[in-house]
């Protein structure tokens, strides 16, 4: 097998990353999306990779093994609104982890995390944080095996329940 390559998005990848997040995110095996929108979907997404580009502090990583591109993962900047009246400070913090359906459970995964961890941790910060789907049981298996523990919880009445993660780099 070839070793996994992980390396900032360019934007020849775009096409094929805005596939691959639209197989993971809305048209999986459970997916209620009727198939003959995969194509709008997938160009909505190409128009939003592009602009994510162009915000700072900002860096969306893909991963690719032998020519294919994998999997991907976001890591920005981002501040929490809560408490509501004043916010939190920016912190790391990742967004869109995303691994091709046929190569799930071969670590790739885990290797996008490490990256991740060691961009921030070369940054000088000290914490990652992240949100997952509270019924996400394999993400939730994946980030409690790489240290990610719980800090808040949110949604659950008016939508989806996420949970807020965070792992101490220091």
């Amino acid at each position: 097998m070839a070793e996994l390559v992980v390396r900032p998005l360019t934007p020849d990848d775009i096409p094929d990353l805005a596939a691959l997040l639209g197989r993971c995110f809305y048209f999986g095996p459970d997916s209620w999306w009727p198939a003959w929108l995969f194509p709008y979907v997938c160009l909505s997404l190409q128009l939003d990779l592009r602009q994510r580009g162009q915000r700072p502090h900002s860096v969306c990583l893909v991963a690719e093994q032998g020519g294919h591109l994998v999997g991907t993962v976001e890591l920005a900047y981002r501040s929490e609104p809560w408490p509501w009246f004043w916010g939190t400070p920016p912190h790391p913090y990742l967004a869109n982890l995303a691994i091709a359906p046929e190569y799930r459970r071969l670590g790739y995964a885990g290797q996008l995390l490490q990256r991740c961890e060691d961009l921030v941790r070369q940054a000088g910060e000290p914490t990652l944080h992240l949100h997952v789907l509270a019924d996400n049981e394999p993400a939730r298996r994946l980030y409690a095996r790489q240290g990610f523990r719980l800090v808040s919880t949110a949604g659950g009445w008016w939508g989806p329940r996420r949970l807020l993660l965070c792992k101490v780099l220091v």
